[in-house]
């Protein structure tokens, strides 16, 4: 078995899909933003402000 050295926390870095033409994944933060605004245009929230 020979010993091969590996960058820390790799299995972590995503920079391989990206360069390989994969788009990351949006932040959580960003997808519950993309989300509530569906919501909103969609009229789910109406009913709250009467």
């Amino acid at each position: 078995m020979s010993i091969v050295d590996r960058p820390f926390n790799s299995r972590l870095d995503k920079s391989k899909l990206t360069e390989n033409g994969f788009k990351q994944l949006p932040t959580w933060p960003d997808a519950i933003a993309r989300y509530l605004e569906i919501l909103k245009d969609q009229g789910f929230f109406d009913e709250f402000g009467k």
